[in-house]
């Protein structure tokens, strides 16, 4: 068992190293995901014959 205090340092550095490796994820979950909802709407907007987005 570990005592409470390496506990606290050890997430104290995880979460000051790894803020990227954290952060990264979730960037790319977002951007992913962006991707996805612009692709299913151009798809039903080529299908319904409404033009890029129903815009033109």
């Amino acid at each position: 068992m570990q005592t409470p205090n390496k506990g606290d340092s050890r997430w104290g550095s995880l979460f000051k190293n790894d803020l990227q490796g954290m952060l990264l994820p979730i960037l790319l979950i977002t951007i992913i995901g962006s991707v996805n909802i612009f692709s299913a709407t151009y798809i039903s907007s080529i299908y319904e014959n409404t033009g890029l987005l129903g815009y033109f």
